[in-house]
């Protein structure tokens, strides 16, 4: 482990703190319940949603592939073929493109033990297949369950990260690194990067009242260091109104993370006044876009997708030098981002 060193200038909570959400949700249709777990992914000329979606009809989990020109346009929907993996929870896809390829991980279980994470592959973005199983759960250890893997490059070296616990519902997150330094691994497992202890905001295993633990994290590299966002849960309030996004920082990827600022939780009175849940962000062009899911409270309450974004100074994406707010909130803007 090496000290941590690295300094936010701009806290986190500010960096967020006076930037425009979502109006109303990103997408919407009729075919689905609701949509969730969003994974922004630029392949140089279009953007990419890939997102959980419980089909209307079937009730069942679909992988949404949403497209557009641009973040203030309007986005097209299909929902992918994924071929050669089956379970109950194949949902919270992490999606990367390079070489011309869509790189996908996805879990096949995340409410039962003994599942595993599955690499696809795909030209298109619309049909992947698979490729192989880069991680197996292990009944009885701290993997018997593993879910929402979601792949970053930091520093030239490609990583996943992921949540694993000994039971349903109590995970930590976990990191892998690619061995050949390809997509296609084979991944060595690098330990916990981030427990429950770590997150002094997040309910703890012994609490009466605990819900569930840290999942939905993702990688970023910025100038300063590592950023990694996650889902927390707080300690109080009813189940469907605890669910909160943070941010830790590093200044290497071993750690230690800390975790800064506040955390990114419900707003207003309209449909993220719940709880907010499982994000991603993307650095396109010196700007983040962070996408997250958010509901009105109550465990029932259906999710749908919103975004945030905020333009960073410096010639590498950075978080300590001045910023300037982008509101993507629906007004019309021909310039493409």
């Amino acid at each position: 482990m090496v000290e941590n060193s690295f300094k936010v200038g701009v806290g986190i909570e500010n960096l967020f703190g006076n930037a425009s959400r979502s109006a109303t949700p990103l997408f919407s249709s009729p075919d689905f319940v609701e949509i969730k777990d969003p994974c922004p992914v630029f392949d140089g000329l279009m953007w990419h949603l890939f997102c959980t979606a419980v089909d209307r009809k079937s009730r069942q989990f679909v992988v949404l592939h949403l497209k557009s020109e641009s973040l203030t346009r309007q986005w097209s929907s299909s929902v992918c073929k994924i071929q050669g993996i089956t379970g109950s929870g194949i949902c919270a896809p992490g999606v990367i493109y390079s070489d011309s390829k869509f790189h996908m991980y996805i879990q096949n279980e995340y409410c039962r033990p003994g599942g595993h994470i599955v690499h696809l592959a795909s030209s298109d973005g619309n049909t992947f297949v698979a490729v192989d199983t880069i991680l197996q759960a292990v009944l009885d250890t701290d993997h018997a369950v593993v879910y929402d893997a979601h792949p970053a490059e930091i520093r030239g070296h490609k990583y996943i990260t992921y949540s694993a616990s000994r039971e349903v519902g109590k995970p930590d997150i976990y990191l892998l690194k690619s061995e050949s330094e390809t997509w296609n691994g084979p991944w060595e497992k690098c330990g916990t990067i981030l427990t429950h202890e770590d997150v002094p905001h997040h309910n703890s295993r012994s609490h009466k009242n605990y819900e569930w633990g840290l999942e939905g994290s993702q990688l970023i590299q910025f100038s300063e260091g590592i950023c990694l966002s996650g889902v927390c849960f707080l300690s109080e309030g009813v189940t469907g109104s605890r669910q909160r996004i943070f941010w830790a920082f590093a200044s290497h990827i071993s750690g230690p993370f800390k975790t800064a600022g506040g955390i990114f939780g419900p707003t207003g009175d309209g449909w993220q006044s719940g709880e907010v849940g499982h994000g991603a962000g993307i650095v396109v062009n010196n700007s983040l876009h962070f996408f997250y899911q958010a509901r009105r409270a109550g465990a029932h309450s259906p999710w749908s997708i919103g975004i945030i974004s905020v333009l960073l100074g410096g010639k590498e994406p950075s978080l300590s030098l001045p910023v300037q707010f982008v509101s993507l909130s629906g007004e019309k803007n021909s310039q493409r981002i």
